[in-house]
């Protein structure tokens, strides 16, 4: 049995742990969430579930077939990522 999501579930996680959480913890900024491609999060639903308007996040998929580079996250293009944002939060601690 696949260990993925299916869609009812990534809708349900996306509308009762991410927003909320999001609208809590960061209210006043926007959010990016990083998807690999399943059925679930290319789904017009799912995408929705993500707007600007409810949210804040968009949704970006990652390179279709790519997911070993971004998984785990501290290797590939996960860690890229993750050294990138450390380096804003960084930048932005220090300008202030």
């Amino acid at each position: 049995k696949c260990a993925w999501v299916d869609r009812p579930s990534s809708i349900e996680w996306q509308n009762g742990t991410l927003i909320p959480w999001l609208n809590e913890h960061i209210p006043n900024e926007e959010s990016i969430i990083y998807a690999d491609n399943l059925d679930a999060q290319i789904q017009s639903a799912y995408l929705a579930a993500n707007q600007k308007e409810k949210g804040r996040a968009m949704a970006w998929s990652l390179l279709k077939g790519g997911t070993h580079w971004s998984q785990p996250i501290d290797q590939g293009v996960g860690r890229e990522v993750k050294r990138d944002v450390d380096y804003e939060q960084n930048a932005e601690w220090v300008e202030d």
